[in-house]
Order: structure tokens, then sequence, then C-alpha cells
């Protein structure tokens, strides 16, 4: 079960970002064009929409939002763009967090919040997706429950605040009538929240701290289209059962669990290169970068093979062949985590990708780019269209590209 405590914009955007992957394929489709040095928005046939004045852009959790930026030395703006329209422009917030029609907007702060596990205080605001505040005021971190209504069908929308003070909000808000419909929590000082519930069951339970008395446990429930919030009275925890509250359970190792099974003997095996992306949180008008490491094989799942001076991987476990050996260089690439994995493989000068969705069937894009690849969105706007950044030999993000090799990049 997970139970969210409290963290920062920053980590919390991470933990919720599987509620953000969400495709509409009818949509039109598009995608950041580089021209020179500088950034504008095209269509997925490259013609340009929005001129190119950005340094640098990243691309939001939704298809088709994108967090654009100027900068100058230390200092930078940044503006949301939707599609090819500007929602926010010029503004001085280092993220963007669209939730269908709502949008987070993430600053930073010198004043003092409870966000102490971000790399500096954070303000948020919050606006819908035309651009308009729709809660007056600052808040340290910002939630919107997309899970009770997946589809976005609903006028309604449950939006939760915490104020710089750390006290809790909860609204209804109706964005339809552009406004706050009614409130269900009031700056409440909170012990647990938790969202576990909420795409099964669309409920949300919020327990408040309790000092010398109860707590009470708020269970919010969506019926009928509506918001509708219950108590209960929670006793608190005598000291007895504290005492095992937190009592570490012991987990048995393998030779533990299984006395009687034959030692594993770890061969000396190959090493791969691995890439991963780097990302910097803290700075987010800066280019990603990717970095290449060296990692040695796990001897007991994958085996390097050689045939011709050029190289593959075999499964131990069945022996298939993962990756045939006509490469000139293979890497390991952890895409996006346990979602997309996969194998970024070199001949000659040309780069390609093999990737694994989870669930899904392999992906094989045989070495067609000269920079880098690496797979920023897969299925991005429609089915089929999966968008690769492309990273220059500094390990710099350079341009995109799609699945057939198209260049969203021209010199001038």
């Amino acid at each position: 079960m997970i139970i969210l405590k409290k963290i920062g914009a920053a980590a919390m955007m991470a933990v919720f970002s599987f509620v953000l992957c969400f495709h509409s394929f009818s949509q039109p489709i598009f995608i950041p064009f580089r021209v020179g040095d500088k950034f504008g928005i095209a269509n997925e046939k490259g013609e340009m929409k929005l001129k190119p004045v950005y340094d640098n852009v990243r691309l939001c959790k939704m298809d088709n939002y994108f967090m654009c930026y100027k900068v100058n030395g230390s200092a930078y703006t940044s503006s949301l763009i939707y599609k090819d329209k500007i929602i926010i422009n010029d503004q001085q917030y280092f993220g963007y967090y669209p939730y269908n029609d709502i949008v987070v907007a993430v600053s930073h702060t010198h004043l003092k919040t409870w966000s102490y596990y971000t790399f500096g205080n954070e303000l948020s605001h919050v606006y819908n997706n035309k651009g308009q505040r729709i809660l007056p005021d600052d808040y340290s971190y910002v939630d919107v429950f997309t899970d009770f209504d997946n589809d976005n069908l609903s006028n309604e929308v449950l939006i939760a605040t915490n104020h710089l003070n750390g006290a809790y909000s909860l609204y209804v808000f109706d964005k339809k009538q552009n406004k706050v419909k009614k409130q269900l929590l009031d700056k409440i000082e909170v012990e647990e929240i938790d969202a576990n519930e909420i795409h099964w069951s669309k409920k949300l339970t919020v327990l408040t701290k309790s000092i010398g008395k109860s707590a009470i446990r708020y269970t919010i429930s969506l019926t009928n289209q509506a918001y509708e919030i219950t108590q209960e009275n929670i006793e608190p925890r005598s000291d007895y059962d504290d005492m095992f509250w937190d009592a570490p359970v012991a987990e048995p190792g393998y030779d533990d669990a299984f006395p009687n099974a034959p030692k594993r003997k770890v061969l000396p095996d190959a090493y791969l290169q691995t890439v991963a992306k780097r990302h910097d949180s803290d700075a987010f008008e800066k280019k990603d970068r990717i970095k290449i490491t060296s990692e040695k094989l796990n001897p007991k799942y994958r085996e390097l093979i050689k045939e011709n001076g050029k190289f593959g991987l075999k499964s131990v476990s069945d022996s298939s062949e993962l990756l045939p050996a006509r490469y000139d260089e293979l890497f390991n690439a952890e895409f996006a985590g346990f979602h997309f994995t996969g194998y970024i493989m070199r001949t000659d000068k040309m780069y390609g990708l093999k990737i694994y969705p989870f669930g899904a069937d392999a992906v094989s894009i045989e070495p067609i780019y000269l920079m880098m690849p690496w797979l920023e969105k897969f299925n991005y706007g429609k089915l089929g269209l999966h968008l690769i950044g492309l990273y220059d030999v500094d390990g710099s993000f350079h341009h995109f590209a799609n699945q057939a090799g198209k260049e969203y990049y021209k010199a001038q």
C-alpha cells in the first residue's frame, strides 16, 4: 500500500507520473522543432507553427504540452505551450504540470515552506488550460486527482493544496463555471493521505494529526459525478501498539530460505555500456543530458555474443536471441524504468533502438540516427508514433526525431 507523505512538488509529480500518461489519439500532433540554436513548435509534418525563439524545450507528461525557456545567463523565463498556443507566457516558473484541464505552475521561492525533500523551497500556483489563475493563493504543493475521472468527462475536479504553513485544503473546482464549487477541507493538519483507492473505488482518505486527542479520518468519494465527504474519529494508538509498529522483520536470504540448494557460482562475464538520462530537476531550463557508464552483465540472465567482429545479445534462460550479432556497439537503456526498457545499437556511425514496452511487443528501429537516440515518448499522441530525443557528442539534448528517422531540426 502506498501512503503519500509530504514531499515537494518535483518528487510528488514523479509519484503521480503514471496518472498523467494520457493519450487522446484523435488530436493533432505538435513537436518542438529546432532551428539553429532556438526551438519553436511544428506539426507532425515539420511545418513550423510557432516561431523558434526558445533556448530549450521540455516535454510535459501530457502530450502536446511543452515547457519552453528563454535563458539569459543565470536568469530565465518560461512559457507553457499547448499544441501551438501559448498558455502562460514568459514567467518565472521552473516547471509546469498539466492535469487535463488544470495546470500547476511551480517556481522557486525564498519563503520557508515544508517542502524539505526538494532541492529548494517551492511555490505553486493553479491555472486552467486557458492560462487563468483559478485559485488565488500561493501554495507549497498542489495535487489534482485525475484518477477520479480518467476520461476527463466531468465538469468537476478535486484539487488538493498545501499552504505555505503546511496546512491542507481540498477543493471541488467546476471547470465549466471556472470557479470553486465547494471546499471540502479547510487548512487542516494532515498526518497521512492515502490515494491508493481512487483508481479502483473512487475514494481518497485523509487522516489528521492527533495530539492528545482522537484523529479524524476523512473519506472523499465520487458518487454519481458528485464529490461527497464523510468523517470518523480514530482513537490514538496505545504505547503497547507502537512497540511493534516499526519492528524490523528479518528477510531470509537465498541460502537461508533454501538451505539444501547448491551454491551458485558467479562466472566472469562481459561488460555492457549503459546509457542513462540525467534530468536536472532543480534547473528545468537546462538541457537534458545522457550519461554512459559500463556495467557487468549478470551471467544468470544475458550473454554477449560475437560473430564476424559484430556483437549481439542472448538470453541465458531460454537461449533466445535478444539482439542479432550485427552491431559494432551495444548499450543497455532503461528509457522509463519498469515501463520501457531496451537497447541502443550502433552500426558504423548510425544508431538504432530496441524498445520493450511493458505488456506489449518489442519495437525495433534499426540504425538510422547520426546522434545517440533516447526514447522520450512511446505512442506520442497516436499509436505507432514514437518521439525520439537525439543527443550530441557531449551528451546534451539536441533535437527530436520520430521512429521513421524524420528529424525536427534544420541548421537555419
